[in-house]
């Protein structure tokens, strides 16, 4: 992929563009901002993307509204936080490093034979135990984290409806992780 191609949905439109100008990543451009400007950065992208947004809708374009929460005004922002649910939640970050793990072993598995893998089996019993139900929530979240994009790039609702309907799969998003967690848990346990 091109440099000037790589950024999510969190990259700030003058990172995009710098990018798109220079030919440079605009995930670093952001990046280089925050370590440059610390917490000021926000406010010069935020300003930025607020005048390159206007520009585009003076010019006729549609722009998607931003999900609104607290956190999003700038002069309350250094004293508020996101709800701790969904990708931020660590039950969320514990499962996706779970899931990792229980990815690796699989493909181990898969690479051993004979006595070698009976061995390696027995020693990571839980997490085996754990991979179909590890598997079938990964593809839970992502079809849920797919449902997040198509909330963030419609043009019809509101920033207040956005951050309704996020709110509600986020904690969907985070109800998944913690079955996973506890089924792990649960495995680890029984083995004890």
């Amino acid at each position: 992929m091109p440099p000037e191609e790589r950024k999510t949905k969190g990259t700030s439109e003058v990172a995009q563009e710098l990018g798109d100008l220079l030919k440079v990543s605009p995930a670093k451009i952001d990046n280089a901002l925050r370590g440059s400007l610390a917490g000021s950065s926000q406010y010069l992208t935020d300003a930025g993307d607020f005048i390159i947004n206007e520009v585009r809708k003076w010019n006729g374009e549609e722009i998607p509204a931003d999900p609104t929460s607290p956190v999003d005004d700038p002069l309350i922002r250094a004293f508020t936080m996101r709800f701790p649910t969904g990708g931020v939640a660590e039950s969320t970050q514990i499962f996706y490093e779970s899931a990792n793990l229980a990815t690796q072993v699989k493909n181990k598995l898969k690479d051993l034979k004979g006595d070698e893998r009976a061995e390696y089996r027995e020693q990571n019993r839980a997490i085996v135990q754990a991979i179909p139900y590890f598997k079938s929530s990964t593809k839970v979240i992502r079809k849920l984290n797919k449902r997040r994009n198509l909330i963030y790039e419609n043009l019809v609702m509101t920033g207040k409806e956005k951050e309704k309907e996020l709110r509600v799969i986020d904690d969907m998003i985070l109800a998944r992780a913690k079955q996973a967690n506890d089924r792990y848990a649960q495995y680890i346990k029984e083995l004890e």
